[in-house]
C-alpha cells in the first residue's frame, strides 16, 4: 500500500472495522532517528506513512491527529496485553508452580547436576511439567486450572480453540502433528492479536512441543524471578564419555519467532555462553561489566559511583582496558557522532577522562547502533567461548504460527550483536 495514500489507509481501516477487527496506531521507530504512523492489527503492522524526524514535535502531532480523524485509539503492543501470558494462563501464585530448581531435583530423584547452577536458576520458581506424555497430561491439567479465568478475556471463537488445545494435551494418544494443528487453530481463532498468541502463548506451545521431541528430558517452565535467556529449561540426562557415568544437564530454551527471532539483551545472552577453562578470567571481566551496565541484575550503572566498592573499581579498570584497545576505539572514533548524541556532549580528546557512568555507556549501550558493543563482543567475549559446551546448554527453540517448532543448538559463530531497541538501551545479540 502506498505510504503516500492517507485515503488507501482509510478505506482499509473502514473495511476491517466493519468486519470488527480491533485497529490501533503507533508512532513507530523507523531508521537513523526518523519515525512514522502505523496503523495496526494488534501488533501487525497493516499501514505505514511517510517517516519523518522523531524531533519534529509538530509532526509527530500532526500524525496523532491524523490517527484521530481516522478513528484509531493508541495501539497496545503485544507484550502490553496479559491474556495469552504464560503468567497469566498458568496459576503462578500456586506454591507448587513455583518450586525452587533444586526442589524440582529432589522431586525428581536427582542428587545434582553436572556443571554449575547460574544464580538466576538457583534463585528462580518453576512449574515442572514433567516428562513425555504424562507431561502434556500434567500441563493441560495446569491450564485447566485457570481456564474459566479465560472466559472474561477470549472471545468466544478463542475459548473454543483454546478448549481445543488443552484436550490435544490431554489425551495420551494424541500426536505431535495433532498440537501443531491445536495451536494454529488457536493462533487463527484470534483476529484481532494473533501475533499475542503466537509471541507468548508460542512460549507454552514450545514447552508442550519439547515433550514430544524429548521425551526423556524434564521440562521446567519459570514462573519466578528474573531468568537470564531461557523460556523454558530442559533438564537432560546423558552419558559422561570419559566415566560413563549418567550425569544430569541444565539445558537453557530461549523461544524465537521462526526467521525473525528478535534479539535478547546482551547481559542475558552473554550470562548463559559457557567460557572456556582459559578463557574464564576475561569471559568473566566481561560479564561482570556487562552486569553494571543495566539495572535488571543486582548492580548496575550507579555502584560505578562507589569509590570503596571493589567490585566496581574492577570493572572501571575493565572499561579502562577496553577503551586502549585498537578495533573498540576505531569502533568509538567510526561512530563519534552518534555517541556524542547519546551522551548529550563531545567526546573528550583522552576517553580515560569520561565518568564511569559515561565509560559504560560508551561501551555497552546503543544509539540505537552498537558497533563498540560489537568490537567487545568479537574480541573479548567470543574467542574465550566453548562453542561445544555451550551448544549442549543452550538450544534456542524457534516456532511459528502454524504450530511447528524446531529447536537448534546455540552456535557462538553465528551470534551477532545487534541494534539496541530503543535509543540509549543496552545493545542486544541474535542468537540466530
Amino acid at each position: 500500500m502506498d505510504s503516500n495514500n492517507i485515503e488507501q489507509a482509510a478505506a482499509l481501516i473502514t473495511d476491517l472495522k466493519s468486519k470488527g477487527i480491533k485497529l490501533g496506531f503507533n508512532i513507530t521507530s523507523m531508521q537513523s532517528g526518523r519515525v512514522a504512523l502505523q496503523v495496526r492489527m494488534g501488533s501487525i503492522p497493516l499501514w505505514t506513512g511517510q517517516s519523518f524526524d522523531s524531533k519534529d514535535q509538530q509532526a509527530v502531532e500532526q500524525a496523532e491527529q491524523t490517527a484521530s480523524q481516522l478513528g484509531l485509539d493508541k495501539a497496545v503492543a503485544a507484550s502490553d496485553s496479559p491474556t495469552w501470558k504464560p503468567q497469566q494462563r498458568l496459576n503462578t501464585k500456586d506454591p507448587e508452580n513455583q518450586k525452587g530448581f533444586f526442589d524440582v531435583l529432589q522431586q525428581e530423584g536427582i542428587d545434582d547436576v553436572a556443571f554449575q547452577v547460574r544464580p538466576d536458576v538457583r534463585e528462580s520458581g518453576f512449574l515442572n511439567i514433567g516428562r513425555g506424555t504424562q507431561g502434556r497430561v500434567n500441563f493441560a491439567e495446569k491450564l485447566q486450572e485457570t481456564r474459566d479465568e479465560a472466559v472474561e478475556s477470549m472471545s468466544e471463537e478463542e475459548l473454543k480453540a483454546y478448549d481445543n488445545y488443552i484436550s490435544i494435551l490431554a489425551n495420551e494418544n494424541s500426536t505431535v502433528e495433532e498440537l501443531e494443528k491445536g495451536f494454529a487453530d488457536l493462533v487463527s481463532s484470534s483476529i484481532n492479536r494473533p501475533n499475542e498468541v503466537v509471541k507468548n502463548f508460542g512460549e507454552l506451545h514450545v514447552a508442550a512441543m519439547l515433550t514430544h521431541e524429548h521425551p526423556n528430558d524434564i521440562i521446567l517452565i519459570p514462573t519466578v524471578g528474573n531468568m537470564s535467556v531461557s523460556d523454558v529449561i530442559r533438564i537432560k540426562s546423558q552419558e559422561n564419555k570419559t566415566t560413563g557415568l549418567i550425569e544430569h544437564i541444565v539445558v537453557d530454551v530461549p523461544v524465537k519467532a521462526r526467521g525473525s527471532g528478535v534479539a535478547s539483551s546482551s547481559v542475558k545472552v552473554t550470562h548463559a555462553l559457557v567460557p572456556t577453562d582459559e578463557g574464564s578470567d576475561e569471559y568473566n571481566k566481561a560479564m561482570q561489566m556487562l552486569f553494571h551496565a543495566t539495572k535488571e541484575g543486582e548492580r548496575g550503572p550507579a555502584y560505578l559511583d562507589l569509590e570503596d566498592d571493589p567490585q566496581s573499581q574492577d570493572v572501571i579498570e575493565t572499561m579502562d582496558e577496553y577503551l586502549q584497545d585498537e578495533d573498540v576505539l576505531s569502533a568509538i572514533e567510526t561512530n563519534r557522532a552518534e555517541l556524542e548524541e547519546l551522551l548529550e556532549k563531545p567526546l573528550p580528546d583522552n576517553l580515560q577522562d569520561l565518568s564511569p557512568q559515561d565509560k559504560i555507556a560508551v561501551l555497552t549501550r546503543g544509539n540505537p547502533n552498537c558497533k563498540v558493543f560489537a568490537a567487545i563482543f568479537e574480541k573479548k567475549i567470543k574467542p574465550n567461548i566453548d562453542g561445544e559446551a555451550t551448544a549442549n546448554q543452550l538450544n534456542i527453540s524457534e516456532q511459528d504460527a502454524e504450530g511447528k517448532v524446531v529447536s537448534v543448538p546455540a552456535d557462538i559463530n553465528k551470534m551477532k550483536t545487534s541494534s539496541a531497541k530503543r535509543r540509549g538501551e543496552i545493545c542486544t545479540i541474535k542468537l540466530i
